[in-house]
């Protein structure tokens, strides 16, 4: 059935080049679900398809916002639009009723997004061939995806120009949609295709009838949720209700016409992870197969194509990402827990308080044995139980051996370098353990897919203070003491914020504010000229970061948001969204807002009563606990997560003071210097 405009006109040929994005279903397409894999099978049953998933929200998932986000190019968090909830979208004829309320939306957004922009930019705009009467049974009236029951061919967003006007629209019967798209005359086409083995034989056909230089995108369609609902298998957590959609991170896509050879795995510049790409990427793969000028608003990066296809690897990996957020929490309540044990056993073992003090001693470098761990575990991939055991327990019995073998106070210092060590040669390596470990940078999330996220961020600067304060020899102040760390700071900043390793901009904040302040405590006398050097190193780092960058050619977000912005005001409108999406964590629940004052009441007490509190510490490690809250609070200010890196980093202090203050430890011999001049003796004088 013809609804409007013409898809198919005698005698006509697809237009050269031209793209087709055919939407492909689940089967059945609510829960009680098929196997995850089950659509990815399929996709590379045909080998011409280069295979990956699609990253399909940031923030809450909707799958008519996952639409929108590859017509835009760009996408913010589903939290920073007003109103959160997207209006019913339904066909008529070529127009979209509802569309008048989505550019508004997103007009309103702290962001330049423009829905629909896809279809505006292709010349002659698209096409889209729908299926007639699609229901979606089952779906509760109170269910978050029961819009998809009362809008018809929501879908046809993703052929929408910038008003809401599609150019060609024709739904017919579901065995004649592939046959509808074949031979249209405009440049860019969606397409539905039918469920299951009807869907895979149409696609079947659109590929084997591909002109040379067509593109095929095959896609999941995003209303089909995953039935493990991103949860841990192993951790139990429960199954949606059956007869209602299961919420999803991904979709499964695979590309013909990227490269001469068929197959491979689908990656970007986006996220530099091998069979993974974003929402985001879709139009300008789109728009520079067709040789068109990519808009300014759109974000994304072209999808490319390499290597061979590996369909295991890839469920693989998206198994592991789905566990990874989940087993966090628990994994620190069970260390935590693990090491209350351990102060209580060896308190009640010894007839002093010796043992007590060797248990609360050990959480120090306990805690800095986590991150390590974490990355030995995602190399692992064990099971739930076995990796919380790996890593809280791994880390309280390595951190009580390293606090026996190793002198107080440099047990610390064996931690933190294999922990730099090992961070630093897994982001050249392109991060892949770091990007399933614990730690990882949440690619489900949608919001960052490689390198060091905010916990790293923290993490590492901690990490290099404590390498730091317990490789130092010496306890007194020093200008030689300040100027290794700051040495040790410019190499750590060259590891995060570069694009082709950490890609993280803001460590250059939370690093130059924990060794900048670590370092004016160490020098005998902080003149006004440090203190300066301090207040602009971090606008100096992002100068240097921006020539190493383009020197080396590394497109980091940093280069494409900040270097490549229109205007002034896309940078503030960057920072908008930042600290809105840190309110609403501060914001949400009791958790954050509890945690937040009581880690500021914590620091507020430690600096109150410093004196008191750190009295016979020495200088490096006086160092290490003001530039550390000073980096945490730096993080906290200038990342989007707020509050929970201030927490952390609050948390970890104040296990390594339990460390650094253990009054029982012996002092460490101060490091062999030039003699001091001493002022010699008057002579004696006897009586006879």
């Amino acid at each position: 059935m013809l609804v409007a405009g013409a898809l198919v006109a005698p005698g006509s040929a697809w237009a050269s080049p031209s793209v087709v994005i055919a939407l492909f279903p689940s089967d059945p397409p609510v829960v009680p679900a098929p196997p995850l894999r089950t659509v990815l099978d399929r996709l590379a049953a045909h080998p011409e398809l280069a295979i990956g998933m699609v990253s399909a929200r940031q923030g809450p998932y909707d799958p008519v916002q996952s639409l929108l986000d590859m017509t835009q190019g760009a996408r913010i968090s589903g939290d920073l639009y007003t109103p959160r909830d997207l209006p019913y979208l339904r066909l008529s004829g070529r127009a979209l009723g509802g569309w008048p309320m989505i550019v508004a939306r997103a007009a309103a957004s702290p962001a330049r997004i423009l829905p629909g922009l896809l279809g505006g930019t292709v010349p002659g705009g698209a096409a889209f061939a729908g299926i007639e009467d699609r229901v979606y049974p089952g779906l509760p009236p109170r269910s978050a995806y029961s819009g998809f029951k009362q809008a018809r061919y929501a879908d046809a967003a993703l052929a929408a120009s910038p008003d809401g006007r599609i150019a060609a629209v024709s739904v017919g019967s579901p065995g004649t949609a592939a046959a509808r798209a074949e031979g249209s005359h405009h440049r860019l086409t969606v397409v539905e295709l039918p469920p299951g083995r009807a869907g895979a034989s149409q696609l079947g056909a659109l590929l084997g009838r591909r002109p040379p230089d067509q593109l095929v995108n095959a896609l999941q369609w995003p209303a089909n949720g995953s039935p493990d609902g991103g949860g841990d298998p192993a951790g139990g957590s429960a199954a949606p209700a059956a007869g209602t959609l299961a919420p999803t991170d991904t979709l499964w896509v695979g590309i013909a016409g990227l490269r001469s050879a068929a197959g491979g795995m689908l990656s970007s510049e986006t996220t530099h992870v091998s069979g993974f790409v974003s929402a985001t990427d879709i139009a300008p793969t789109v728009l520079r197969h067709l040789g068109l000028r990519v808009p300014s608003q759109v974000n994304g990066q072209p999808i490319t194509a390499s290597g061979r296809t590996d369909v295991e690897s890839l469920v693989r990996f998206r198994d592991r990402l789905g566990v990874t957020d989940a087993r966090k929490l628990p994994t620190l309540k069970v260390f935590l827990l693990g090491w209350g044990v351990l102060v209580l056993l060896l308190g009640l073992a010894g007839p002093d308080r010796s043992g007590l003090r060797a248990g609360l001693r050990a959480g120090g470098p306990a805690v800095l044995w986590l991150p390590p761990l974490s990355m030995l575990a995602a190399g692992l991939s064990p099971t739930r139980t076995a990796e919380i055991v790996l890593i809280a327990g791994g880390a309280l019995v390595l951190g009580a051996v390293t606090d026996r073998v190793v002198p107080w106070p440099r047990a610390p210092a064996v931690p933190a370098l294999v922990g730099l060590v090992v961070w630093t040669v897994d982001l050249a390596r392109g991060s892949p353990l770091l990007d399933r470990s614990l730690l990882s940078p949440s690619p489900l999330a949608g919001v960052r897919f490689y390198g060091v996220d905010n916990d790293v961020e923290i993490a590492i600067t901690l990490l290099l203070l404590a390498a730091f304060a317990g490789i130092v020899g010496y306890r007194g102040r020093s200008n030689r003491s300040a100027g290794i760390l700051l040495a040790g700071g410019v190499a750590l900043a060259l590891v995060v914020c570069p694009g082709r390793l950490g890609a993280d901009v803001g460590g250059i904040f939370t690093i130059a504010a924990g060794v900048g302040i670590g370092a004016l405590m160490l020098m005998p006398r902080a003149s006004k000229r440090a203190l300066a050097l301090v207040a602009v190193s971090p606008v100096l780092g992002l100068g240097v970061l921006a020539v190493v960058d383009i020197a080396t050619g590394g497109d980091s977000h940093f280069v494409r948001t900040i270097l490549h912005a229109d205007s002034a005001g896309d940078i503030g409108d960057l920072l908008e969204r930042r600290y809105e999406v840190s309110w609403d964590t501060l914001s949400s629940g009791f958790q954050y807002p509890l945690y937040t004052a009581l880690a500021l009441l914590l620091a507020g007490y430690a600096f109150r009563f410093r004196e008191r509190l750190f009295a016979g510490v020495d200088a490096p490690w006086r160092a290490f606990l003001g530039g550390g809250f000073a980096a945490a609070l730096a993080c906290a200010l200038f990342n989007d997560s707020g509050p929970v890196e201030l927490i952390q980093g609050v948390g970890v202090l104040t296990l390594m003071t339990a460390y650094v203050r253990d009054p029982s430890s012996p002092a460490p011999q101060a490091e062999a210097g030039p003699p001091a001049r001493v002022a010699s003796p008057p002579l004696a004088t006897t009586s006879a």
